[in-house]
């Protein structure tokens, strides 16, 4: 689309898009004669024209978030290096925020690094690791969080078993799954028996996944409210559990292994 017609687009848009759309004007009024030379040349002037590129994918995208540029300039001003830098950084900033391939089961995104190993591993700082298929069984905290209940050797899961920084999955042979950047708080707890997990006050909780190795039904109340009922693993998640409340492992006899995510409130 050329750039008239993404500002008459974004002129017509019913959200107020009006700084996005001042704010492209300069660009554009920037990005002319002497301005470009003082860049620094044929190759910044490229650089610039792939930011800008991303900029119209969030204003595309998001068109009635406010994004502020911190630096402006004139014809004729000198500029340096650093205001420029400053001025992609919260493009690139803003551009990162986008939800682009997020979802409830994937909070983070899925843009991530394969991961397929037989061996014991361990999330690193900063990291959230999705598990999307094991063989066997697989444990977090020496608690299983999985197992297959049926002819197949290999178990493929609905939805993900999500497992936070500093955590240690061991498989019993060997999972599927990815790491990524970690932008929400991801959660894992093991409850024992009748045992309880209460959700801070600022956050809601997501329940990705719960499994006990119970030969008997699963039982998980919040708020001393019966949830549902079922035997093994729930595949019919997630929860999106409120601020305050209290979850309880109404289960008799096992442990239960709980993943998910937080949201924040505040």
């Amino acid at each position: 689309m050329k750039q008239k017609e993404l500002l008459e687009k974004l002129e017509a848009e019913p959200k107020d898009s009006g700084d996005q759309i001042r704010l492209i004007k300069k660009f554009f009024s920037y990005m002319t004669g002497k301005n470009i030379r003082k860049l620094g040349g044929k190759m910044k002037f490229y650089y610039l024209k792939i930011i800008l590129f991303l900029f119209f994918i969030n204003i595309a995208h998001a068109a009635s978030d406010n994004l502020t540029i911190p630096n402006s300039f004139s014809t004729g001003e000198v500029v340096s290096a650093s205001e420029i830098n400053a001025n992609f950084d919260a493009i690139k900033n803003k551009v990162n925020k986008l939800n682009l391939g997020r979802s409830i089961f994937f909070p983070d995104g899925f843009i991530g690094t394969p991961v397929i190993t037989g061996s014991q591993y361990t999330v690193a700082s900063g990291k959230t690791l999705y598990i999307l298929a094991y063989y066997e069984h697989v444990s977090i905290d020496n608690i299983k969080c999985g197992k297959r209940f049926d002819n197949d050797a290999a178990k493929d899961i609905a939805v993900p078993i999500i497992v936070p920084a500093g955590k240690t999955v061991i498989p019993s042979t060997s999972f599927n799954g990815f790491i990524i950047d970690s932008s929400f708080e991801a959660f894992h707890t093991n409850l024992s028996s009748n045992a309880t997990y209460t959700v801070a006050n600022n956050k809601i909780l997501v329940i990705s996944t719960f499994f006990n190795n119970a030969s008997a039904y699963t039982e998980i109340t919040v708020n001393n409210i019966k949830l549902f009922d079922s035997q093994y693993y729930i595949n019919k998640l997630p929860l999106m559990i409120p601020s305050g409340s209290t979850v309880t492992n109404s289960q008799s006899s096992e442990t239960m292994c709980i993943t998910g995510y937080f949201i924040p409130t505040d």
